[in-house]
């Protein structure tokens, strides 16, 4: 990792860079661009249905301007927020790799209400080649109880998922279900499943796909 205008801090939970504060927007966009570059240039392959377990790349922008990277630590490996961090996360701009392309995670999803960060992000290239990012918010009235995302998740993960099943039959039915497609059934499934949570429990959901 490189990094300039700053200093390495050593604590119990490991090491990591602390940069002096700068311009917020173009900080925020270098390390989307830093962390997608990554996350293009990863060699790991994809299952037919467009997965692949490999390493996860964070970075972040705290409220008062300090930045930090995480990374995995092998490379099928995610990324570990001590909790020395989690708590200096409240307001702050978070940024993750996804390797596979897609979009949030319940667990994604809870640990930014955990941390009540400003915005969660995450970036990534999927089977076909494409780029991504996605963004998260809270709403204008706040983060939720982590239990109205839980049930809210749960509810219409079933519904997107009746959806998903039908596509793939009409698919398989007409000779089109290869690794293109369920690629792209993956992306839409998870994109769905978002967009439908922040629906109904009053997040701000966003999804790019990145030129």
């Amino acid at each position: 990792m490189a990094a300039v205008g700053g200093h390495w801090l050593k604590s119990a939970q490991g090491t990591r860079f602390v940069t002096a504060p700068g311009p917020r927007r173009g900080a925020l966009e270098g390390l989307h661009r830093t962390l997608l570059g990554l996350a293009g240039d990863d060699p790991t392959p994809y299952d037919e249905y467009g997965h692949r377990e490999s390493r996860e790349y964070g970075a972040y922008i705290l409220a008062d301007g300090t930045t930090g990277r995480i990374d995995g630590e092998k490379a099928d490996s995610c990324i570990v927020i001590p909790d020395d961090l989690i708590n200096r996360l409240a307001g702050a701009h978070f940024v993750h790799t996804h390797p596979s392309g897609g979009s949030f995670s319940l667990d994604d999803v809870l640990l930014a209400q955990r941390a009540k960060v400003g915005s969660l992000a995450a970036v990534g290239v999927d089977a076909g080649g494409r780029r991504w990012r996605y963004t998260v918010r809270p709403g204008p009235g706040g983060w939720k109880h982590r239990d109205a995302y839980i049930s809210a998740r749960a509810e219409v993960e079933k519904e997107v998922y009746r959806r998903g099943w039908i596509r793939l039959d009409l698919a398989r039915a007409a000779g089109r279900a290869d690794k293109t497609f369920k690629t792209a059934l993956e992306i839409w499934h998870r994109d769905q499943v978002m967009k439908r949570l922040a629906a109904r429990t009053g997040l701000e959901y966003t999804r790019e796909r990145i030129r």
